[in-house]
């Protein structure tokens, strides 16, 4: 991102390349999702339910439930700037940046209350594969470069769905 907030497109052909290295380093090391390695499902569970809800791409979806994990992570002591920071730059890409903007992108969801949408998408996301009895296992981003893995009530989870941004 330049000074005046430009995105740099052809920057981000060696971004992405370096993050899929990255990312194959870390799976390949952590073959059973027992340390590191969950710390790569960071957007995943809130996204995931808005893609089984929205059938919009998952990158788009993912992109919005960064957004998301993020806001939770603030609740818990997480770094506001940063959120703003991520949300700004998702926002810039064209992506969504939140459970609004995920709905009004989708023409299979554009109609629906934003009360109907959100239960949709907090059901959906309460069958996460990483679910641990009434928990999740969630990767909170208390700032950028710093994920922790820690549980969240499904019930929790389900309330910051409904009133998210």
């Amino acid at each position: 991102v330049a000074a005046d907030g430009a995105i740099d497109r052809g920057a981000l052909a060696p971004l992405i390349a370096r993050s899929v290295r990255l990312k194959a380093s870390v799976a390949s090391a952590d073959e059973r999702e027992t340390g590191d390695r969950r710390k790569l499902n960071l957007g995943h569970t809130i996204g995931h339910g808005i893609e089984a809800t929205t059938g919009l791409p998952h990158g788009a979806c993912v992109a919005a439930g960064l957004c998301l994990a993020f806001a939770l992570a603030v609740e818990r002591g997480g770094s506001e700037a940063d959120a703003r920071r991520v949300g700004a730059l998702v926002s810039r890409l064209g992506l969504p940046a939140g459970l609004e903007e995920a709905r009004r992108g989708s023409p299979a969801t554009k109609d629906l209350s934003p009360a109907a949408f959100r239960d949709a998408v907090a059901a959906a996301a309460g069958s996460d594969k990483k679910r641990v009895g009434s928990d999740i296992l969630f990767a909170f981003p208390m700032a950028v470069g710093d994920v922790r893995i820690g549980p969240v009530a499904l019930e929790e989870l389900r309330d910051f769905i409904r009133r998210a941004p």
